[in-house]
């Protein structure tokens, strides 16, 4: 009897010590990495924003070709309110390919801005390794989507299996919340 319970204190000091590596070693960089990148697409976005002010009211044509290389740059990051139904079908085509359940939340738009920011939530079901290979093709996408929070569960209620034709006795759960970006 105190043999196993050795065991089990040395199976959870190890669970704990891989887990606790994980989060230091590949959570954390991952976060730092991410909250650069979303700097980076503020800064462009605040240079477009300044630089499209600037020549709208300068008289001077001249500055228009230097312009348009970053508009178009940054017009890749940005998902056209036009094109919507073209986002929402490569998500869920992505899913399809993963052969990953999936239901996409996504609030009326109400932002007036040229440029804007807009939640988006996501829910899969499948396989763990689909799910790793969903969000893998998700950040290949042509569009940036900064990732708010992923939480990832290994059983799905009843209720909610109904909701997704891929569930499994294997299947987990993620529901992965974010941010895209968007012009008018």
């Amino acid at each position: 009897m105190e043999t196993l319970n050795k065991k089990s204190v040395l199976y959870i000091s190890i669970a704990l010590l891989v887990l606790t590596g994980l989060v230091v070693f590949v959570v954390i960089p991952m976060q730092y990495s991410i909250n650069d990148l979303n700097d980076q697409l503020n800064e462009k976005r605040l240079d477009l924003a300044m630089a499209q002010q600037q020549s709208t009211h300068s008289s001077q044509q001249e500055n228009e070709p230097e312009l348009q290389p970053m508009n178009d740059k940054l017009d890749d990051y940005f998902v056209s309110k036009n094109q919507f139904l073209e986002f929402v079908s490569s998500l869920e085509n992505i899913a399809q390919e993963n052969n990953i359940g999936i239901n996409i939340t996504i609030n009326e738009f109400s932002d007036t801005d040229p440029l804007f920011d807009h939640p988006l939530s996501l829910s899969l079901t499948g396989s763990y390794n689909n799910l790793i290979n969903y969000i893998i093709d998700l950040e290949s996408m042509d569009y940036y989507f900064n990732y708010n929070t992923i939480n990832i569960s290994s059983a799905i209620s009843l209720k909610e299996e109904s909701m997704f034709k891929h569930a499994q006795s294997s299947t987990i759960k993620a529901d992965i919340t974010g941010t895209t970006y968007w012009r008018q």
